[in-house]
């Protein structure tokens, strides 16, 4: 399984609109969790419409922080 960022038992996907089908993503996203990882998830519409990207940035550090 291709992930877009993993570091340690952290995972960041970020999530094309066009790209990605909520359905099969939730089960990807539910083995992954079943393997012990920790995934956040950005959607292109939460990075667009935002338009912070700084604030996406920081949402990152801080879930790999934790």
């Amino acid at each position: 399984m291709i992930v877009d960022f993993k570091y340690g038992n952290k995972i960041i996907e970020y999530n094309g609109q066009y790209w990605h089908n909520s359905e099969k993503d939730n089960i990807r996203y539910d083995i992954l969790k079943r393997m012990c990882y920790d995934v956040l998830v950005i959607t292109s519409d939460e990075y667009n419409k935002n338009k912070k990207p700084k604030e996406i940035i920081n949402k990152c550090l801080n879930f790999l922080q934790c």
